[in-house]
């Protein structure tokens, strides 16, 4: 066999690197272009304010704000995929959008089907014609080893073992070391299949899935025989001319009978036949079997197909015995499975026959009850709320409540369902006395939930108390309160559940999950959205990363409480005790906040645009790199506070307590900074562009006189000021310039003072 020229292997090794970056970008563009429209949409609905102008030269009022748009949920393919990614680069659920634009929910969805269409239009493309897009452009194109284009399983085996290998080989490295890769594992996997695409570059020019696929790759202009597994005559004369050249002998010939190998596999499962790309042989292989000859044409004869060795069927007879023992076994089980099934199915039907016989009443009855609580069929649990909505009796309802209890999590659902159909009849008109059987009926409903609550706790993970009325209830003949401190509900759903003055001091909703670590894909939060916690007690609460929007947590006490990354978007919190508690990198936009205590609150990089905040009580507590548009903080007591490099732009702090405050480098353009008090405030490299600080009070007014011109010695030096710009500030009186400028802060005016009191 006559090696392929090197030179000719580099060129076309390299046509096949540029040809597959070039089907890779097509597919990856179809993902990045959808996907960053959607991006720029949700960033775009979720900007609170328009640009603002760098100087207040004419300007008359302030750019009014456009409110985002309507946000929907998110696809459900979409939410599969974002779930799958998020495990894959190690996103935290927190960090996971529920709810987006609807343009961004439709962008993102093409960004999902787009790549899918383009990849089958390759793979279409390839099957039919030998090439892709980027193929054709490039000069390439696969054959099949046997002739002509792909067939469709050969494609398929191409594309999965040159991408299956890849990923092998990273998650065997990833399990292999314990190092998650991130979000460079689409970068580590297409690198992976780089290389083994490099594998192309050795002396047969084949990487391993064209050998896997029995294909090739070759120059779009060369010529080549298209083979079949069918003998074939060529019209290829052997003449004095053609062997004049040396390559074969009389020797050769007459050794092969005459016959030539031109296409095929040879003994090696290597070489392949290679043309010029002007159609010239560069080999010829004698055929090693017996083949015939017509005349002076070539004749390529067909493979004998070899039958069944004798250790493939031992092999296979060996097989059948172990799956007809494994079937056996299987069956064995299945039937004491199903013969056990029917035993208490029976005795399941012989109880509930007991109960519908007797009257509702007396030890015989609460007996069978108690007897079919402990049966084990999936349909003791639906009968016993059924039997516990047609009973008015007390006695009979508290066994049902002990019976279904001793259900376990499995009467957990029927009780959720029961509660609710008990809330709806409630809120219709009942006469007195069905009204009392419903009131008791539910009591009974809400002390199982809570004695499930208290028994299964650690067991509690995915469970659903969506809608559920837990709250607190009392009259002349009942009362309930929800008391599970320490309650372990991490991963648990309570959307618009009713847990009112519930308490929950030191409960979890918030687990590290299975690689015990913080923060990665495997967090379990809860689902709190439209959650009534109003006077609820959740005192050193661990609510990391829980979804509280649209909660009602009016008087809620959550002194201590853990909410880091914590979603309370639209949240009510009017009077609300949050001393101590830990909210950095929380999301609280549009929230209602006002009269609430956060003395020593922990809000650093916390997202609360639009936040209602008036009359708060937040002395000491931390706001770093806070982004506070728009936030209302009227009235505000925040008395050493520390808002170094937050955005406050358009905030308004009127009549609030700003004294000692940290404003170091914050953004405070067009701040409303009326009456508030500014002593002591720092604010070196803060942006106060067009803020309003009429009456905003710099100093107690000792040693300053109403005279615009004071001498410096007359003013207490503090340096809070100290190069502070005041250039672009409205409504300032001379007081306050007079201060201003004598404590070294920037003001087209500190020039005149400055020289009137050098004339001076």
């Amino acid at each position: 066999m006559v090696p392929i020229p090197r030179t000719r292997l580099a060129r076309l090794g390299c046509r096949r690197l540029v040809a597959w970056g070039l089907e890779i970008g097509l597919v990856a563009m179809s993902v990045a272009v959808p996907w960053g429209l959607g991006q720029y949409e949700l960033v775009r609905d979720t900007q609170i304010l328009s640009p603002i102008e760098k100087t207040s030269e004419n300007l008359t009022e302030q750019r009014p704000f456009e409110q985002p748009k309507e946000d929907v949920a998110l696809n459900p393919l979409v939410k599969l995929a974002q779930k799958g990614w998020a495990r894959m680069a190690q996103i935290p659920p927190h960090q996971l959008h529920q709810t987006v634009p609807r343009a961004t929910n439709i962008l993102w969805t093409i960004a999902l089907i787009a790549p899918v269409v383009v990849t089958g239009g390759q793979l279409i493309q390839l099957s039919c014609t030998g090439s892709t897009w980027a193929k054709r452009w490039l000069g390439i194109q696969v054959i099949s080893t046997a002739g002509g284009y792909l067939k469709p399983r050969q494609v398929l085996m191409r594309e999965f073992f040159r991408w299956g290998v890849s990923v092998g080989i990273g998650a065997g490295i990833m399990f292999a070391t314990n190092i998650s890769l991130g979000a460079l594992t689409p970068a580590v996997i297409g690198l992976l299949a780089m290389v083994e695409g490099m594998t192309a570059f050795a002396a047969n020019g084949r990487p391993w899935h064209d050998r896997v696929a029995k294909t090739r790759v070759t120059m779009k202009t060369a010529g080549y025989l298209p083979i079949s597994s069918e003998p074939l005559v060529y019209s290829l004369p052997i003449n004095n001319d053609f062997l004049s050249g040396g390559v074969l002998s009389d020797d050769a010939l007459s050794h092969g009978n005459g016959a030539i190998q031109l296409y095929g596999e040879t003994a090696n499962d290597d070489d392949w036949w290679l043309t010029e790309d002007e159609g010239n042989l560069t080999s010829v292989v004698l055929a090693p079997r017996a083949s015939r000859t017509s005349g002076n044409s070539l004749v390529l004869a067909e493979r004998p197909k070899s039958a069944l060795s004798g250790q493939l069927s031992w092999v296979l007879v060996c097989g059948g015995m172990v799956l007809a023992c494994v079937a056996g076994f299987g069956f064995g089980r299945l039937t004491q499975s199903s013969a056990k099934g029917h035993l208490e199915e029976d005795v399941f039907l012989q109880t509930t026959q007991a109960l519908s016989a007797n009257i509702q009443s007396g030890g015989d009855y609460s007996a069978a009850i108690l007897m079919l609580a402990q049966v084990d069929d999936p349909r003791t649990a639906k009968y016993l709320t059924d039997l516990l909505s047609q009973s008015s009796q007390p006695e009979t309802l508290t066994t049902i409540q002990q019976a279904l209890v001793s259900q376990g999590l499995d009467s957990l659902s029927p009780l959720l369902a029961l509660g609710h159909v008990l809330e709806s009849d409630l809120q219709q008109p009942l006469s007195a006395e069905i009204r009392q059987v419903r009131l008791e009926q539910r009591h009974v409903v809400q002390g199982a939930i809570a004695k499930l609550l208290t028994i299964y706790s650690n067991r509690l993970a995915n469970a659903h108390f969506d809608r559920v009325n837990l709250g607190l209830y009392h009259d002349a003949d009942r009362s309930f309160r929800l008391i599970q401190p320490g309650l372990l509900a991490a991963g648990t759903s309570w959307q618009g559940a009713n847990l009112s003055q519930a308490n929950l001091a030191g409960a979890s909703f918030f687990d590290v999950g299975a690689d015990g670590k913080a923060d990665s894909f495997d967090d379990r939060i809860s689902d709190l959205r439209g959650i009534s916690l109003v006077a609820a007690s959740l005192e050193k609460a661990n609510l990391q990363g829980a979804q509280l929007a649209n909660a009602n947590l009016r008087r809620t006490n959550l002194t201590d409480a853990n909410l880091v990354y914590g979603n309370l978007e639209r949240t009510q919190l009017t009077n609300a005790r949050l001393v101590n508690v830990n909210a950095s990198q929380s999301h609280w936009q549009g929230s209602n906040l006002v009269g609430a205590d956060l003395t020593q609150a922990n809000f650093d990089k916390a997202d609360l645009s639009q936040a209602r905040l008036n009359r708060i009580e937040a002395s000491h507590s931390s706001w770093k790199k806070a982004i506070l548009t728009q936030s209302d903080w009227v009235g505000a007591n925040l008395i050493g506070s520390d808002f170094s490099q937050a955005t406050l732009s358009s905030a308004n702090f009127q009549g609030a307590n700003l004294d000692s405050v940290n404003f170091n480098r914050a953004d405070l353009r067009q701040a409303n900074l009326r009456e508030a008090d500014l002593r002591q405030t720092n604010l070196i490299g803060v942006n106060l562009t067009d803020a309003d600080l009429a009456g905003a009070i710099f100093h107690d007014g000792s040693n300053v006189s109403g005279s615009f011109i004071t001498p410096k010695a007359q003013v207490s030096a503090t340096n809070h000021l100290q190069g502070v710009n005041f250039s672009h500030v409205r409504n300032l009186d001379s007081r306050q310039l007079n201060y201003i400028c004598a404590q070294g802060g920037i003001h087209p005016s500190c020039q005149q003072v400055q020289a009137q009191e050098d004339d001076g």
